[in-house]
């Protein structure tokens, strides 16, 4: 039996003032409904991930982003393992620079901006839970920096 190709997601990681922007999803428009996720989405045929997420974040948030050049993390997931994805999926984060935009929540049902702590508590999609440890240490990290 031949391996289904992984779909290429991107998501982005917008961190500002230590604090971290996810939004919730919409039970009317999506699986996963009410769950909370960095924003981003599938990379389109053709797409660049740095395309791809800059779209993303123009369409869901209405900003204008700065993708890094740089991967964060590039996490394989498949079905039947422990964050329950319904197929394979390879998400490569970014972190992404907004500037002082205020997003706003085009294709949610909200936004938020969490702490490290306050993102432990939440019910993360679950890609996100499979990274959500790495988003914590770089929110502690800033944390840290700024003093």
């Amino acid at each position: 039996m031949a391996d289904l190709p992984r779909m290429r997601v991107v998501s982005g990681i917008i961190v500002r003032n230590g604090r971290a922007l996810l939004t919730q999803r919409d039970p009317a428009r999506s699986s996963y409904p009410w769950m909370w996720e960095s924003p981003g989405g599938k990379v389109e045929h053709g797409e660049s991930d740095h395309g791809a997420l800059a779209r993303e974040l123009r369409e869901e948030l209405g900003v204008s982003a700065v993708v890094w050049p740089e991967e964060l993390a590039v996490i394989d997931l498949d079905p039947g393992g422990p964050f329950h994805v319904q197929g394979p999926l390879r998400v490569t984060l970014f972190n992404v620079s907004i500037g002082d935009q205020h997003p706003q929540p085009l294709q949610s049902i909200g936004i938020g901006w969490f702490s490290a702590a306050e993102m432990m508590g939440l019910q993360l999609l679950p890609a996100n839970a499979a990274y959500r440890h790495e988003l914590a240490e770089r929110l502690i990290n800033e944390e840290v920096r700024r003093g």
